[in-house]
């Protein structure tokens, strides 16, 4: 009776480390979305007088909006428990300021077991998405139009790690050695290069837009945020709408 329950401990520890070693990025428990805003556009164009003879110089400013991107932003709340199947807790550890990662994901289940930085140079042949993929993926069917100011490579422009920084997914660490393609989203005073940063992984199978979160930071509005990210959207088609996963990694 000794060596069976011995056995059944050394089994029951053996599959506790494993649930460990294979801890990936989970579904979040509940999302409460709020109101989806956009900038107002000037309808009806605005009057300016003109009288024969006369001519007059213009400084002429105009805004459009993006059809590529949709934009989140907002906070985390969360922490490791112990429970069971039932959600009964044994005990729950609750996390004051919790660190790690947000993901979205056109697709849905993910490996995160083989994930990477979507490399934009790759080869097709070799990996699914490279950068032609990816802005074919919100809409820029040509090559030329890479040159576009909302294409991928114009808004993901900086290289992740290249302060040292580096996060993990699941057992897999991605640091400056990767090369990821990154993005920096605006503060309150606009440009930054050092928070709300934003990368672009892949399984392969599906695109999947990554953020790092950052506690109580100020983000874009003037308050406080976790987080701020962006997705891709194909927007060229009018009335699309496009289904994102989220997954969320606490640590």
């Amino acid at each position: 009776m000794k060596t069976k329950a011995l056995a059944a401990l050394i089994l029951l520890i053996i599959f506790s480390l494993g649930i460990i070693v294979l801890a990936v990025p989970e579904g979040p428990d509940s999302i409460q979305r709020g109101e989806s805003q956009r900038a107002s556009l000037t309808v009806g164009g605005t009057t300016q007088e003109a009288e024969g003879g006369n001519v007059t110089s213009l400084d002429v400013s105009s805004q459009r909006i993006t059809k590529r991107w949709q934009g989140f932003t907002g906070n985390i709340s969360g922490g490791i428990t112990l429970e069971d199947a039932a959600g009964n807790a044994l005990y729950d550890w609750g996390l004051a300021n919790p660190s790690g990662e947000i993901y979205a994901s056109n697709g849905t289940p993910v490996t995160w077991t083989r994930v990477f930085c979507v490399n934009f140079t790759a080869d097709y042949l070799e990996e699914k998405y490279n950068l032609t993929a990816l802005n074919r993926f919100i809409g820029l069917g040509m090559p030329s139009e890479e040159a576009d100011d909302d294409s991928v490579n114009a808004t993901f422009n900086q290289t992740y790690g290249t302060d040292g920084s580096y996060f993990s997914v699941g057992d897999i660490t991605i640091n400056n050695a990767d090369n990821c393609s990154m993005a920096t989203l605006y503060d309150n005073n606009g440009y930054q290069t050092q928070r709300f940063k934003e990368i672009i992984l892949t399984d392969n199978t599906s695109i999947v837009f990554t953020s790092i979160l950052e506690q109580d930071q100020t983000g874009f509005q003037g308050h406080s945020t976790d987080f701020q990210m962006i997705v891709g959207v194909n927007g060229t088609i009018q009335g699309t709408v496009r289904n994102y996963y989220f997954f969320v990694e606490l640590s």
